[in-house]
């Protein structure tokens, strides 16, 4: 079960450190979403590094714990983003439903992940 929690940290920490770093460079890139603010790119360069670092270098309960906590604040900013759209975008931290379907695939993949190997067998 741990293989799992740490590929997940390891796959969407260098992708959200992607994301991050290829609209710094080139801004408006994605055409799917709204250009990314700074706060964005913040987030999701620092943020993805953390997760990848984790999952590179991190104990099997600190790699579950990172996809737990991702997870979670994927879920909440997906769900606020689709439940109070203007909140959000006025706190520069999504960019419309595009970036909440993604925070949503992210966040259930990362709670699923991150309890599902608390199981015992």
């Amino acid at each position: 079960m741990s293989n799992t929690a740490k590929m997940y940290c390891q796959v969407f920490g260098t992708i959200l450190v992607a994301v991050g770093l290829l609209d710094i460079v080139f801004p408006g890139i994605w055409g799917l979403f709204a250009e990314q603010t700074w706060v964005t790119r913040a987030l999701h360069t620092l943020g993805g590094a953390y997760v990848a670092y984790v999952g590179w270098s991190g104990s099997e309960g600190s790699q579950m714990k990172t996809a737990q906590v991702l997870g979670v604040i994927a879920l909440v900013a997906a769900v606020l983003g689709f439940v109070f759209p203007s909140l959000l975008d006025t706190l520069s931290i999504t960019d419309g439903t595009n970036f909440n379907i993604v925070y949503a695939i992210i966040g259930l993949g990362g709670v699923y992940v991150g309890w599902m190997g608390t199981k015992k067998a």
